[in-house]
């Protein structure tokens, strides 16, 4: 049985002339959403316990403190894409292994600890409530996007998902330079196409 992301894909290249207008929009969504380049962060939760570290930075720089401790963790880079799961249509991550480092050491006896696995994460889009902009603090080096979870004690002004559990903090990636950030009008696009296909889930 075809997922619905599959049937997204084929449908056009099958039968142009059965694909809506509103199918259009979301397959080229999907196109865009696909091995997309990305740099991804520790999740931190968005309640304000004030306690420790994180709350002291916290109540001095509010929404900074979460770009601070994405400069402290460094993130991992990875490609993210848009897949069809048996809990429905997911965001899924796919960690890119590092393939600059060196050997050394000649393998001898520890042949097999070279080798490295990358690391997955996927999130259900039906998770998501808030897509939100993730502008970064004291620099213009970081354009990202910040997935909550969806919150029933969401308020009107819960416009950045403030009340909302974190799903996933990343920043966006150049396709010709992972380590090339993209600018905030390319951003805000991408935004857009993961918010649509979230409602289209939804």
């Amino acid at each position: 049985m075809f997922g619905p992301v599959l049937l997204l894909r084929i449908k056009a290249k099958i039968c142009p002339c059965l694909e809506s207008e509103s199918e259009k929009y979301l397959r080229e969504a999907l196109c865009s959403l696909t091995n997309l380049p990305i740099r991804f962060y520790p999740t931190t939760s968005s309640s304000n316990d004030g306690g420790g570290v994180g709350g002291f930075v916290s109540g001095l720089f509010g929404k900074g403190a979460a770009n601070i401790s994405k400069v402290i963790s460094g993130g991992k880079n990875g490609k993210l894409s848009i897949v069809d799961t048996a809990k429905g249509p997911s965001i899924y991550i796919k960690t890119e292994l590092n393939v600059d480092s060196d050997d050394d050491d000649g393998g001898g006896d520890n042949g097999g600890a070279g080798q490295q696995k990358a690391e997955t994460k996927t999130i259900p889009l039906k998770r998501i409530g808030i897509v939100a902009a993730d502008d970064a603090f004291l620099s213009t080096s970081c354009v990202g996007i910040i997935l909550y979870e969806k919150n029933r004690n969401f308020s009107d002004n819960d416009d950045d998902g403030s009340s909302g559990i974190e799903l996933l903090r990343f920043d966006l990636r150049s396709m010709g330079n992972s380590n090339e950030v993209v600018n905030s009008e390319s951003r805000d696009e991408l935004l857009d196409k993961i918010l649509m296909m979230v409602q289209w889930e939804g």
